[in-house]
């Protein structure tokens, strides 16, 4: 089975690496994981590249409500 591809994200906020760097905009596309920054060692979060599923469920419903109020 072949691995998927993702976005991930440096997830610090503010300076680090005791303050040699303002800001940490680190972001590359890695397997699917746990993956932690090569610059200041945060925790790299996975950016969404669509809807979740929680979104398009939501999205349904909200379809489905009208027409059911409707009969």
């Amino acid at each position: 089975m072949s691995q998927q591809e993702y976005l991930y994200r440096c997830s610090s906020d503010g300076a680090v690496n005791n303050g040699l760097k303002q800001q940490c905009d680190f972001e590359f596309v890695f397997i699917e994981g746990d993956h932690h920054c090569p610059l200041c060692g945060s925790r790299l979060l996975r950016v969404p590249t669509g809807p979740s599923v929680s979104e398009l469920l939501r999205r349904g419903q909200e379809e489905v409500e009208p027409k059911e109020k409707g009969k």
